[in-house]
């Protein structure tokens, strides 16, 4: 068929455009320096997110003139709005902006996909989920920001979710949000490609903020746009799209409890993610970061096998075992602050290294 066909054409551009950005990089010295309070032991090229972003943006407007995804009004504000936080990471990655005018442009970015979704799939409660939607967009966004903290992580999530967003799009016959989930999965695999820690060698590019802000962003809009348009009820979006989004909301949750405890600012930068505790706690870093995409599909597929189901019951029961498990494992890594071995011989480059951003 034509349309699986024309998507599968996303991963080797993706490919293309990360070595090409890796090229750059290296020749107008675009490098990510190795510092104390990160994962990485030698200078990294940086901008990964750029060919992550133009990507995603070529292969929607092939799908858009393609297959007639020009009418989706909730999907081309969420493009808009992912320009605009891509931008707003970029120069966050070239110096960094001021918080606030960093929250302010996150902002921002979300108010076209919330225009679109109202023009889309304007509802009696529409208006009334707005403020949830918006809170939504912007802690995803800043997830995925945080859970850039090891090589192959963020983009391994990423790829996950878009994977489970796909799956249940075909379910529902959606065909423009199936491209567009399939679309971003590719996108990750094509920079996996050159981000994740195969044998000793250690991640080629980083994304930065400028790919990290922009997956979670466009993922929070895929789940709300996918939720709000084919659930039955209430239960389904409180219980649901945060089970598909179990990993980065748990990373955050962790870090956040961790330097409030300690007295430390939540955007510090440091070796406390939970992919951090699990190589602490013996797992190699691809051990680890392979881990937690294991976490990310068992909750996304769990997601989607209980809305199937369709009793409310299981819904309520699948969301407080997977809280209850991400409570316990918390708890658990909690007790690993440090290594066990001596950290020049954890960073050996080739073995243990930091992907990028806000960490």
């Amino acid at each position: 068929m034509r349309q699986p066909a024309s998507v599968l054409l996303t991963l080797p551009v993706a490919c293309l455009l990360t070595w090409l950005m890796i090229v750059l990089s290296h020749r107008y010295g675009w490098l990510v320096q190795p510092r104390a309070d990160r994962w990485h032991r030698r200078p990294t090229a940086l901008f990964g997110g750029v060919a992550i972003f133009f990507t995603t943006l070529l292969a929607a407007g092939f799908l858009a003139q393609k297959w007639g995804f020009g009418g989706r009004l909730d999907l081309l504000g969420l493009l808009a709005g992912a320009t605009v936080i891509f931008l707003v990471g970029w120069l966050d990655d070239v110096r960094p902006l001021n918080p606030q005018v960093k929250l302010v442009g996150q902002m921002t970015a979300i108010t076209p996909f919330l225009m679109g979704m109202g023009l889309q799939r304007m509802s009696e409660g529409f208006m009334f989920a707005i403020p949830l939607m918006f809170i939504w967009m912007l802690a995803l966004s800043n997830s995925f920001n945080l859970l850039d903290n090891m090589d192959g992580l963020c983009a391994g999530v990423a790829a996950v979710v878009a994977c489970v967003l796909a799956g249940r799009a075909m379910y529902f016959d959606d065909v423009d949000m199936a491209g567009m989930a399939s679309i971003v999965g590719l996108t990750c695999l094509g920079f996996l490609c050159f981000n994740f820690p195969f044998g000793r060698r250690s991640a080629s590019i980083f994304m930065g903020d400028c790919g990290s802000m922009f997956l979670g962003y466009v993922l929070a809009g895929l789940v709300t746009t996918a939720f709000w348009g084919n659930v039955r009820g209430v239960p389904e979006m409180a219980f649901l799209p945060p089970l598909i989004m179990a990993v980065p909301i748990f990373d955050t949750a962790l870090v956040i409890v961790r330097r409030r405890r300690e007295g430390r600012a939540i955007s510090q930068g440091g070796r406390d993610h939970s992919s951090h505790r699990l190589v602490y706690a013996g797992l190699s870093e691809r051990m680890a970061v392979l881990t937690l995409m294991g976490l990310s599909a068992l909750f996304g597929t769990a997601a989607v096998l209980v809305e199937r189901s369709g009793p409310t019951p299981w819904m309520g029961a699948t969301a407080a075992l997977g809280a209850a498990f991400m409570l316990s494992l918390g708890v658990w890594l909690s007790r690993f602050t440090g290594p066990r071995v001596p950290l020049h011989l954890v960073n050996e480059p080739g073995r243990q290294s930091q992907a990028t951003g806000a960490a």
